[in-house]
């Protein structure tokens, strides 16, 4: 992802010349140019430490336009994709899913779905197929469709467990994200009533189940908040549900104080308007 961004490209091109140079000077016959070599190869390793990190701030601050303005941060993702090569690339589709499906924009979400399918289906990248497999699930959930719902966890389960597939923390955090869209599907297959009564525990687990991700998220999760958004919306539906509507409030007023654009923010405010279970449920988040 160097390339990606000019500062960083330049950069990184300066520690190629510094790499170039500190070659040429080690191949000379003289002291000085020994220890000019050497200090020069390392000032092109510091440089190439700098632009890898570098890269990688600048493209967590281009992410942190998703919640105020999805246009402009979808231009500016299909550029940073351009410019990416691998599984950089792959990256960057991952999170232009994941910010299509944010603002519920079905047709981008099925389109990067389809670019993500071959590599999913290759089974060369277990992440990609966890994001392909889970991103045809909340596609599926916007449309109100549970259907494949079960198949689709189980992909996702399989490639959890892919031998590929990152290890410590990176894991843990995307074993917390198959928990909950797990108890996700439990939960919307289940009506209200169900949810009160014989199935109450499926509510209760939702509720703890949204307080224990938050920590987990990434840095790019928490600059652009809407795994938070959504536990905080599954939270206080839950609460909503189960007649605690003291707690399911201040899950929603933290929802409908926030400056984030998703619709999931002006369903929240839409309920607390009208105070009607229906508008919540009417798309999954």
């Amino acid at each position: 992802m160097v390339f990606a961004f000019l500062p960083t490209a330049l950069v990184f091109f300066l520690a190629m010349f510094f790499f170039g140079a500190g070659i040429a000077l080690l191949l000379g016959s003289s002291l000085f140019g020994a220890i000019a070599g050497l200090a020069a190869m390392l000032l092109s390793l510091a440089a190439e430490l700098i632009a890898i990190k570098g890269s990688h701030k600048l493209y967590v601050a281009s992410m942190n336009l998703l919640p105020v303005d999805y246009d402009k941060w979808l231009a500016r993702q299909e550029k940073i994709a351009a410019r990416s090569v691998g599984m950089k690339r792959l990256f960057v589709y991952c999170n232009i899913l994941f910010g299509a499906l944010s603002y519920e924009k079905a047709e981008t979400a099925q389109e990067y779905l389809e670019i993500l399918q071959p590599y999913a289906e290759k089974k060369k990248s277990p992440m990609a197929a966890f994001h392909f497999y889970g991103g045809m699930l909340s596609l599926r959930e916007k449309l109100q469709d549970l259907s494949q719902a079960d198949y689709l966890l189980a992909k996702m389960y399989e490639a959890l467990n892919n031998p590929k597939f990152p290890g410590g923390g990176i894991q843990l955090m995307y074993v917390r994200r198959f928990e909950a869209a797990r108890l996700e599907v439990e939960f919307y297959k289940r009506t209200p009533e169900e949810l009160r009564t014989a199935d109450r525990v499926i509510a209760e687990q939702m509720i703890a189940s949204s307080r224990a991700s938050q920590p987990l998220d990434g840095d790019i999760s928490r600059s652009v908040g809407y795994r938070m958004l959504a536990g905080y919306y599954n939270a206080g539906l839950s609460c909503a549900v189960l007649g605690r509507q003291q707690e399911a409030d201040a899950y929603f007023g933290r929802i409908a104080q926030s400056e984030c654009r998703y619709p999931l923010v002006d369903r929240v405010r839409q309920y607390l308007e009208k105070r009607e279970l229906s508008v919540l449920y009417a798309v999954i988040p």
